[in-house]
């Protein structure tokens, strides 16, 4: 920024010190100024310091942008501009501050509102901007005794021999061997930060409250307390409110998450890794998010892999952590993990209660299901629903929920011979337990499986797109309207978005070809081996960057999320779950 003097004020000298925007403006102070126990008492780098008062003294026109004006020497030189004969000050704060009978004028406005409405009437974009953090833990641990001493910090970004107060607070919770919390988290509240004790296992997690001078969310680490340093170089974007990891110098705890950034404005893709133990990989699997005695999880039952799969997996959602994957424990009340099972569907009916996965249909390599059974999340219990006049035995399916029921369409089953289609719908009513076939008028979609549904806004509307039909990819759209069961096509989707083509069945194996999409607002996310593309709400399509092409994976919504896991990746079976913040 140059003024009329030609004072040029950089990030390095911006007189902006302290403030609330999340603007990435040349104003951007955060790294220049650092928070204390009594606030404001640590000294501001010399070199810099001076190099602001200076361009100050040679200005006419200064812009302080959300802050107080209180403290020296955020306040000193707007005050030496307003004060000048010739000297503009305009400020911009949500309360008055003590220069506003100085200034020319004031704007009583968020600073990003702002400074968004002067670019663009200057006609020059905005950079992409993101906050940088330095984390240091470092730790003693006696393996005998189990006891340790854990320390952490924060770093200037660019310079680790500077100390940055960049928390609020910091939780340390003590981990189990099969990475469960035990007991309740330590609150260290001031600095330094610093837990000793005794502990289950090596590994303790490490929940960072931040300051929010940027709305930053607290963040959750893991650390394995036999190294005795780990640094994390964090970035955060404000605007899709999302932390990542720069790098890590200490990769062998497997938690770690890798992130590719697309176009500023696009979400973002992370994925966390994992390893067979923790769950196989595999195609069509189903899964869900609740919450299990007080923790977010994210459930994944069965699916095809190259061994009979009837595992339950668990990911720690609160603290982004494989948790377990088993057949479920060997009692009656399981009897779901008794038998393989994939191409089934598993929807949550909040009515019917938010921690409960209703489970319909599916395969197990040899026969087909036409059976409901619930998970219970809160206990692991899988029962068998007794139901009354159910549709045809089916797997790859869809079934969303609607008004407290479940809608199922479509969907294939094998007699022994070819396979057979189905292009028909049926609702279930978990009150009492009954189906009922719907009769569809208008343009229904041809017999399929393999496709994906997902319910539009107006809370009525199913959009159906893609599947196969035992000869071909459909690259095809269609609605159903549920209250009057009137079906209708669309336009095709423009090619390059859902696969198309013909591919022939051979000795009776199921080509994988399911596509995904879930609905965030008023936009569809579709996922599909040509990566993931977005569905306005004026039906046109913009595509996601740096989304993986997947096939037969499973797929739900956790609040801004849309996680991931399995499927078919390079015609490899996978087992990482991706998320996709939106």
């Amino acid at each position: 920024m140059t003024t009329s003097r030609g004072a040029t004020v950089t990030s390095a000298t911006a007189a902006y010190l302290n403030g609330q925007s999340t603007l990435a403006s040349s104003f951007a102070h955060e790294k220049r100024f650092r928070r204390s126990d009594d606030r404001y008492c640590r000294s501001l780098p010399e070199l810099q310091l001076k190099r602001a008062y200076h361009n100050s003294k040679k200005s006419d026109v200064m812009l302080a942008l959300g802050s107080s004006l209180t403290v020296s020497p955020a306040c000193d030189m707007p005050r030496n501009v307003g004060r000048k004969q010739d000297g503009h000050l305009v400020i911009c704060n949500l309360q008055n501050t003590p220069l506003d009978e100085l200034s020319d004028f004031v704007i009583h406005a968020r600073t990003d509102q702002v400074m968004g409405k002067l670019m663009a009437q200057l006609g020059l974009p905005i950079p992409s901007w993101r906050l940088r953090r330095r984390v240091v833990f470092t730790s003693t641990f006696d393996e005998k005794t189990r006891t340790c001493e854990f320390h952490v910090a924060g770093l200037d970004a660019d310079n680790d021999k500077i100390p940055a107060s960049v928390f609020s607070r910091v939780e340390v919770l003590c981990i189990n061997p099969d990475l469960r919390g035990v007991g309740e988290p330590t609150q260290l509240a001031e600095e330094p930060y610093i837990f000793k004790g005794v502990v289950a296992s090596g590994v303790v997690a490490v929940k960072l409250h931040f300051m929010q001078y940027y709305k930053e969310h607290s963040l959750v680490l893991f650390h394995d307390l036999a190294r005795p340093r780990a640094v994390h170089n964090l970035s955060y974007f404000p605007y899709d409110e999302e932390w990542c990891h720069e790098d890590t110098v200490s990769p062998n705890i497997d938690h770690l998450f890798f992130s590719v950034k697309g176009i500023e404005g696009y979400p973002e893709w992370s994925c966390y890794t994992n390893s067979a133990e923790c769950y196989p990989p595999c195609c069509w699997p189903a899964m869900f998010a609740a919450q299990s005695k007080g923790v977010n999880c994210l459930f994944i039952l069965g699916g095809a892999t190259r061994i009979a799969n009837n595992h339950i997996g668990v990911f720690n959602l609160d603290y982004h952590k494989w948790v377990s994957s088993s057949t479920g424990p060997n009692s009656p009340s399981c009897p779901y993990a008794a038998v393989t099972r994939w191409g089934h569907s598993v929807t949550v009916l909040p009515e019917a209660g938010a921690n409960l996965g209703w489970i319909f249909g599916g395969w197990d390599g040899s026969s087909q299901y036409n059976s409901v059974h619930v998970f219970n999340a809160e206990n692991g219990e899988v029962v068998e629903v007794e139901t009354k006049m159910n549709p045809p035995h089916r797997g790859c399916h869809t079934a969303v929920a609607w008004r407290g029921k479940l809608v199922v369409f479509g969907g294939s089953i094998c007699r022994g011979g070819p396979y057979q289609f189905y292009a028909d719908s049926y609702l279930f009513d978990p009150t009492n337990k009954t189906w009922t076939e719907l009769k569809c008028t208008g343009e229904i979609p041809s017999g399929r499986a393999q496709h994906a549904a997902v319910l539009l806004p107006d809370g009525h509307s199913m959009l159906v797109l893609g599947g196969f039909d035992g000869t071909k990819l459909l690259n095809e759209l269609y609605i159903c309207d549920l209250d009057t069961c009137q079906w209708r096509a669309l336009p095709a989707p423009p090619k390059g978005i859902l696969p198309e083509g013909k591919v022939p069945l051979k000795d009776f194996r199921v080509p994988a070809a399911r596509c995904s999409a879930m609905l965030f607002g008023n936009q569809v996310v579709v996922h599909s081996a040509l990566g993931a593309w977005i569905l306005q709400e004026d039906w046109t399509w913009r595509k996601v960057p740096g989304a993986p092409g997947l096939l037969c994976h499973a797929v739900c919504k956790y609040g801004r999320k849309m996680l991931m896991f399995g499927g078919t990746y390079e015609q490899h079976d996978a087992n990482l779950l991706h998320v996709l913040s939106l």
